[in-house]
């Protein structure tokens, strides 16, 4: 009855509008009623789009909970082990588990960080069907954001140490599924023994050839990235020696990257820089480059005899890897 009732008075007040227009334009009615039909449908055409805008599912937000599912099964996920390691803690701070169905769209997504009590072990409500759960574990400041299966990108587009596990789970009823997470970057480690320079006041690593983007379909990067990091060399590093950790989603099995390392002073302005070509990378491997930097007059390419690989079980973080900048573009 109350519709019915705001349906008449809309009516009126719309008859009304249309005398009043017709007397303060001197307009025919027919003018007036066209003109004020078509106002109305451009307000209409505006709501109907806002109305029908969704809500982002990929989460870009770094202090979002993610999109989750209210009503459905029971579906708890314990993480057994990564690399052999027991405590889930100690090589990583936020874990996103994420939910696509069979098309392949974003069904739901959950966020955990490091001070949450179930952390590693949470109880996700998934409706009955078939899916494709993706658990990213990472040190990054801020939750990933999922474009689609194929992009998964991080906060400011920084890699840190990164693990992953991709899985297919067949809901019908309430469940725990165990996982196990492996390792899914690359760590290439850049030593310098000699004593860093007193004008020395950043580090760039800029670098080719590896991805800032993760495909939870192929296990490897998706996107040709160039990766930018900067790290800030403070008072106490004057005079001793260096060591500088960067990360990087290979983009195949067997990948490569060109990495240049510069030394900047206080304007920017480099004081030494080396460029290392075709410095192989894979997966849960970390790529160690006794960099000769500040040795005589290096300027050109860096000696390939300095690189060496090895496998990395555990690869400890570096709170500096967590705190500083990385421009990727």
């Amino acid at each position: 009855m109350f519709i019915i009732l705001f349906f008449y008075y809309l009516i009126y007040h719309y008859y009304q509008f249309i005398n009043y227009k017709t007397a303060e334009m001197n307009k025919p009615p027919s003018f007036i009623y066209a003109w004020v039909t078509q106002k109305i449908l451009i307000v209409c055409s505006l709501l109907f789009l806002a109305g029908c805008e969704k809500a982002n599912i990929p989460n870009n937000g770094e202090d979002s909970p993610g999109t989750e599912i209210q009503n459905g099964r029971k579906v708890k996920v314990n993480i057994t082990t990564i690399d052999d390691l027991t405590d889930l803690k100690q090589v990583c701070t936020r874990i996103s588990y994420c939910v696509f169905s069979n098309n392949g769209k974003l069904y739901s997504i959950r966020h955990q960080s490091i001070t949450d009590k179930d952390f590693g072990s949470p109880t996700l409500t998934i409706e009955d069907g078939q899916y494709h759960l993706v658990i990213i574990a990472h040190n990054g400041l801020g939750n990933i954001s999922v474009e689609s299966e194929e992009k998964i990108k991080f906060k400011d587009n920084k890699i840190t140490d990164t693990f992953a596990c991709s899985t297919n789970i067949d809901v019908e009823s309430d469940k725990t599924i165990s996982v196990e997470l492996e390792r899914i970057v690359a760590n290439i480690r850049v030593t310098i023994p000699d004593p860093m320079p007193k004008e020395v006041k950043q580090m760039e690593f800029y670098y080719t050839g590896g991805s800032s983007t993760y495909s939870s379909l192929s296990g490897y990067g998706s996107v040709n990235s160039r990766q930018t990091e900067y790290r800030n060399v403070t008072d106490d590093m004057i005079g001793k020696n260096s060591e500088f950790n960067i990360y990087t989603f290979p983009r195949d099995e067997n990948g490569e990257v060109k990495l240049t390392i510069k030394a900047l002073d206080k304007d920017k302005s480099t004081v030494k820089s080396i460029q290392y070509e075709d410095v192989p990378i894979s997966k849960n491997t970390c790529i160690i480059i006794n960099s000769t930097l500040f040795k005589g007059d290096n300027t050109g390419g860096g000696n390939d005899d300095n690189i060496n690989v090895k496998p990395d079980i555990h690869i400890p973080i570096n709170s500096s890897n967590i705190t500083d900048i990385t421009n990727c573009y």
